[in-house]
């Protein structure tokens, strides 16, 4: 069975019959001269590129896959996958409190965090994690000596970013009720959808199974619950190849229009209702 979700050392293990000694991957990159190890697993990065690429051709056309490949292209090389907007940016971050003050810190700490991580083209979660930023959002340390009471933020006491987050804390518990977020109906779950969104997972394995894809690279849980509650969700496995096999099918089983039940061998199958 062959999974798409893997990793670069796998791909070549499998298909080139190769095993790259991966031992080089945690020393000191920064000493120079590099050492023959370090030289050697570098190469072995991109040597066996070609070798990959030309396999994995063969089985996207012998799958008649290629159009999938041309949607997860066509993500990639939008610039609309990479432009967020910085006072969007608290939206990605997971969060139980949901409280309109709570939510105008967060949205300044996050958008704080954004404008760095672009600056320094780097990974934003090197600037802060999520959950550092969750209990800043929280707590609203004003000062060194509240920082220093944090359990995950009491290392920004000592950091380049302190100034940042306290002005962002500031901005955050200054501005109007008004101005603050408000988590409305819509954007709430809607009450009642678990044995909606538990039904889909069993459609979700099943359609994983069958085009051996693996199941979070067609919808993650957080796509079934928006599914399940509308549907007409802007999620991806209800676009492209996704929708086409297993998103239809979600909508169908919604809507009573398609079955699902276990055959004599243990197997799940759908079938129109």
């Amino acid at each position: 069975m062959w999974i798409w979700r893997i990793c670069y050392e796998t791909l070549v293990s499998k298909i080139v019959k190769i095993n790259i000694d991966k031992s080089q991957r945690f020393t000191d990159w920064t000493r120079r001269p590099l050492s023959k190890k370090q030289l050697s697993y570098a190469v072995s990065d991109v040597e066996y590129l070609k070798e990959v690429y030309i396999d994995l051709q063969k089985k996207l056309e012998k799958n008649k896959r290629i159009e999938w490949l041309k949607d997860e292209i066509e993500i990639l090389t939008n610039p609309k996958t990479y432009n967020l907007n910085p006072n969007d940016a608290w939206k990605r971050i997971k969060s139980r409190d949901k409280k309109p003050r709570f939510l105008s810190v967060l949205r300044e700490l996050a958008a704080w965090r954004e404008i760095e991580a672009q600056t320094q083209n780097i990974p934003r979660r090197r600037i802060v994690k999520d959950e550092v930023l969750v209990e800043l959002a929280n707590l609203k340390p004003y000062n060194d000596e509240t920082i220093g009471q944090t359990r995950l933020s009491k290392f920004l006491v000592k950091s380049r970013y302190k100034e940042g987050v306290l002005k962002a804390i500031k901005l955050g518990k200054e501005r109007p009720d008004a101005d603050c977020p408000q988590i409305t109906q819509k954007d709430k779950l809607e009450v009642g959808i678990g044995p909606i969104v538990e039904l889909l997972k069993v459609l979700l394995k099943a359609r994983s199974e069958q085009h051996n894809v693996a199941v979070k690279l067609i919808a993650s849980v957080s796509d079934l619950q928006l599914i399940a509650s509308d549907d007409e969700a802007d999620v991806p496995s209800l676009r492209g190849w996704r929708r086409d096999i297993f998103g239809e099918d979600a909508l169908k089983l919604k809507r009573g229009e398609l079955s699902i039940s276990i055959s004599v061998d243990n197997k799940i199958i759908t079938k129109p209702s």
